[in-house]
C-alpha cells in the first residue's frame, strides 16, 4: 500500500500590487456590463508539457453569438492578453501551444461574444505538478496546485493520481482530496514519471503536466511468517511459511541457528515458493532452530525472525529423545524438546506409537507443559516406534518429530533355584549350600527361616549373587541344638523383586533321653530338602579324647537308636546320605547337632578301710565326675576333722598327725559342685587292723 501524507488545498495568492490592482479593477469594471461570470469552462489539459487545451461548453444564444475570446495570463496578477479567437458557437476546445507549463501555471478564462453582450467563464489554473525526490531517492514527494478555489462546480473532489515506470503503462496509483502525496518506490532504479487528473461531470478531463524523476526502492519487504517447522521419517527438517505480502520479493533465505550466531543456509527463489526441506537438519539427533527472511527484485531485504511481530526469533523442530526402556517398570520414558514460538500458540502435544510395523496409533495427548511421557503395562520383546506431535489451538497447523523407537527385553528371571544341603557344622551353626541359576539375571537371595513347615517364613538375611553357581550361608543365630528349623531361598530378580522360590529344607536335630545311668535314646527327625530320597541315616560317637566312632548305619525310617555310653563317651551326632538320583547330579550328606552325656555324678563310699592292708589309701569311687569343686572331710566320733583333699586322686592312709588312728568308726563326707550343682556324700568308715 502507497503511503500519502494529506496537506490542506494551496490557495491562490490574491495579494497584488497596487498599480495591476487598478488595470484589473479597471478590467472588470469594463465587463460590468456582461451578464455575471458563468460556468462553462470545465477543463484545462496539458499536452506533451508543452500545450494547453480547453474545454468547454457552448454559451449563451447561438442566433447573436459571434465568437470566444481566449485569455491568458502566468499568474492573477499579471495582464491577461488575448491569445484566441474562435467563431464556431459549437466548438468547445481551443489549444494554446508552446507555453511551457512545466515552469509555470497558467491562468484562462474565456469570453463570449453576442454583439453589445458577452458572458464571461471562471478564471481556471492549469494543474502544474511537481514531482521531489527524498535524499534516498526511494520516497517520491508529488505536490500541485488546485485549478480554482472554492472548486469548480462539476469537478469531482478527488485528484487521480497516475504513474508510468520507463517501460510501463499509465496506471492509477490513487486518488486523494489533498495536492501533496508521498509515493514509496517499489522498483529498482528507474525514471518514474506522475501526473495529476480532475474529473469534470461535463466528460472531460483536466490533467497536469508529467513530472518524474529517477528513483531507487530502498524499503525492506516485511518479514514472512514462518508457519510450522517439522520433521520426516528421516529427520530432515520441513519448513513451511505464508507467501511475502511484498509483490516484489523475489527469494527468501533461510536461516538456522548455530550455538550463539545464526546463519544463512540456503535460498529458496519465487515469491510463491513457501516450502523448504533441510535434509542436513539431523532432526533426529538434536532440535534445530530456523527463520527465515524476504529478499525483493532490488535487493532489500526483510530483518530474519518468525513474523514481523517476531523479529530475531526462531522456530525449532521438536527433538525427540531415545526412548529409554525402565526394564524394573516395564515401561519406555519419552522426552521431547518444547515446541517454541507455535503460530496460533502451542495447545497440546500428541503421542502417537506402533508395535512391530503396525500402523501408528494416538496413545495419548498432554498439555502444552508437559515434555515427557510414560508408556507403561508394555509387551515383552516388542518393537515399539514413537513420534511426538505439536498442536496448536485451532488444529490447523501441526509439527511433528522424528521417530524414535526400541525393544522390550525384561532380563530373563532365574530358571530354578535350588537348596542343596542343610547341615549342622561342628556343632557351631546351620550352613546353608545353594545351588543357583548363574544364566539369569537376578541381584541376590533372600533367606527365610520358620519353625513350622509351611511358614510363616522371615527373612533372616540377604546374599548378594555372585559369579558363583553354588552360594554357602552361614545361620550363625540358629539355635540348632533346642529345635529344627525350615529354610527356603527366594530368588531377587535384576529389579529386587522377589521371584521364584527353593525346594523347603529342615536341618536334623537329634535328641537323647537317659533311659538308665549307662543306656540312652537317641532320636532324630527325618532330613528333608534333597532332590533323591535319603539312603541311610549313619550315627556316630564321639569320644573324649576327640575320636569318632560309626556305631551305627539304619534305613531312611530308623530316627532312633538306644546306646551305651561308656566312661569314654562324650557325644553322639547323625549324619543323613543322599541316594543316587538327584537330579541337579548331586549326592550329599548332612549332619545334625551334637548331643553331649549329660550323666549324673555319682559318689559311692566304702564302708571299711584297713590301713596297710591291700588297699592302702582310703577313697571314694567316682563316676561321671568332670572337672570341678571337689572336697573330702574325715570326722572322727567326736567330730574333729581329722584329714581334708581337694583332690578326687588322692585318697586317706589312715593317719592323723602322722600317727594312725585307732581302730574305730569314722565319718566321711564329700562335696563336688560344677556348674551351679552341688552333690553332697556321707557315710562311716570302719577302720580295722
Amino acid at each position: 500500500m502507497s503511503e500519502s501524507k494529506r496537506y490542506k488545498p494551496v490557495k491562490f495568492k490574491t495579494e497584488i500590487p497596487l498599480k495591476r490592482l487598478l488595470l484589473i479593477s479597471f478590467f472588470f469594471i469594463s465587463l460590468a456590463c456582461f451578464p455575471q461570470a458563468e460556468h462553462f469552462l470545465h477543463c484545462l489539459r496539458i499536452i506533451d508539457n508543452d500545450d494547453i487545451e480547453l474545454q468547454w461548453e457552448p454559451a449563451g444564444n447561438p442566433g447573436q453569438f459571434e465568437k470566444y475570446k481566449i485569455y491568458h495570463a502566468l499568474s492573477l496578477s499579471a495582464t491577461f492578453n488575448l491569445v484566441g479567437s474562435v467563431p464556431d458557437y459549437n466548438a468547445t476546445t481551443f489549444t494554446h501551444l508552446d507555453i511551457n507549463p512545466i515552469i509555470f501555471q497558467n491562468y484562462y478564462y474565456i469570453v463570449a461574444m453576442y454583439g453589445q453582450d458577452s458572458i464571461v467563464s471562471d478564471t481556471i489554473s492549469s494543474i502544474r505538478l511537481r514531482v521531489i525526490p527524498t535524499d534516498d531517492k526511494d520516497i517520491a514527494r508529488l505536490n500541485w496546485n488546485a485549478m480554482h478555489n472554492p472548486g469548480l462546480p462539476g469537478n469531482s473532489d478527488y485528484q487521480y493520481i497516475y504513474r508510468k515506470y520507463t517501460f510501463g503503462n499509465w496506471e492509477l496509483i490513487d486518488s486523494i482530496t489533498d495536492y501533496v502525496y508521498l509515493d514509496t518506490i517499489r522498483v529498482c532504479y528507474d525514471s518514474i514519471n506522475y501526473r495529476i487528473e480532475v474529473k469534470n461531470e461535463n466528460n472531460c478531463r483536466s490533467a497536469s503536466n508529467v513530472s518524474g524523476a529517477w528513483l531507487n526502492d530502498l524499503t525492506q519487504p516485511p518479514l514472512p511468517e514462518l508457519d510450522s517447522v517439522s520433521l520426516d521419517t528421516s529427520g530432515n527438517a520441513l519448513l513451511g511459511w505464508e507467501a511475502s505480502k511484498d509483490a516484489g520479493t523475489v527469494s527468501y533465505i533461510i536461516y538456522r541457528k548455530n550455538g550463539n550466531q545464526t546463519d544463512s543456509i540456503d535460498i529458496v527463489y519465487g515469491i510463491e515458493n513457501t516450502f523448504y526441506v533441510d535434509s542436513t537438519a539431523g532432526g533426529c539427533f538434536q532440535s534445530q532452530a530456523y527463520s527465515i527472511a524476504a529478499v525483493d527484485s532490488c535487493g532489500n531485504k526483510s530483518p530474519y525472525g518468525i513474523n514481523p511481530q517476531q523479529e530475531s526469533e526462531s522456530m525449532r523442530n521438536i527433538y525427540l529423545k531415545d526412548i529409554v526402556y525402565e526394564t524394573c517398570e516395564n515401561s519406555n520414558l519419552l522426552e521431547w524438546t518444547a515446541y517454541i514460538n507455535m503460530k496460533g500458540g502451542l495447545e497440546a502435544y500428541e503421542i502417537y506409537y506402533q508395535t512391530d510395523e503396525g500402523d501408528f496409533t494416538l496413545l495419548d495427548r498432554v498439555d502444552s507443559q508437559q515434555n515427557h511421557y510414560v508408556h507403561d503395562n508394555l509387551d515383552d520383546e516388542t518393537h515399539y516406534a514413537y513420534f511426538v506431535r505439536a498442536v496448536n489451538t485451532d488444529e490447523s497447523i501441526t509439527s511433528t518429530s522424528c521417530i524414535k523407537s526400541n525393544r522390550t527385553n525384561y532380563p530373563d528371571p532365574a530358571d530354578f533355584i535350588y537348596l542343596q544341603n542343610v547341615s549342622v557344622v561342628d556343632n557351631d551353626h546351620v550352613e546353608l549350600t545353594l545351588f543357583t541359576d548363574t544364566i539369569a539375571s537376578s541381584t541376590g537371595y533372600l533367606i527365610l527361616r520358620s519353625q513350622n513347615s509351611g511358614g510363616p517364613f522371615d527373612v533372616i538375611d540377604t546374599v548378594f549373587n555372585t559369579a558363583n553357581a553354588r552360594l554357602f550361608y552361614e545361620d550363625i543365630e540358629a539355635d540348632f541344638s533346642s529345635q529344627h528349623y525350615y529354610y527356603r531361598i527366594t530368588v531377587l530378580d535384576s529389579c529386587n523383586r522377589e521371584s521364584i522360590q527353593s525346594n523347603e529344607g529342615r536341618n536334623i536335630l537329634l535328641e537323647m533321653d537317659r533311659l538308665n545311668s549307662d543306656q540312652y535314646l537317641l532320636q532324630w527327625n527325618t532330613y528333608e530338602a534333597w532332590d533323591a530320597p535319603v539312603l541311610q541315616y549313619d550315627v556316630f560317637r564321639l569320644l573324649e579324647d576327640g575320636a569318632v566312632e560309626i556305631i551305627e548305619s539304619l534305613s531312611p525310617g530308623q530316627t532312633q537308636l538306644e546306646v551305651s555310653a561308656g566312661n569314654l563317651v562324650y557325644a553322639y551326632f547323625v549324619e543323613a546320605i543322599e541316594a543316587e538320583g538327584n537330579g541337579f547330579g548331586f549326592s550329599d550328606t548332612s549332619r545334625s547337632n551334637h548331643v553331649i552325656l549329660n550323666r549324673v555324678p555319682e559318689i559311692l563310699l566304702p564302708n571299711a578301710f584297713k590301713p596297710n592292708g591291700n588297699k592302702q589309701e582310703f577313697k571314694p569311687v567316682l563316676k561321671f565326675l568332670e572337672d570341678g569343686q571337689y572336697r573330702m572331710f574325715i570326722f572322727d566320733r567326736w567330730g574333729q576333722l581329722i584329714y581334708e583333699s581337694r583332690d578326687p586322686l588322692e585318697g586317706w592312709d589312715g593317719r592323723f598327725n602322722g600317727e594312725y588312728v585307732s581302730m574305730g568308726t569314722y565319718i566321711c563326707v564329700v562335696t563336688y559342685s560344677r556348674n551351679g550343682e552341688s552333690i553332697e556324700k556321707k557315710g562311716t568308715i570302719t577302720v580295722v587292723y
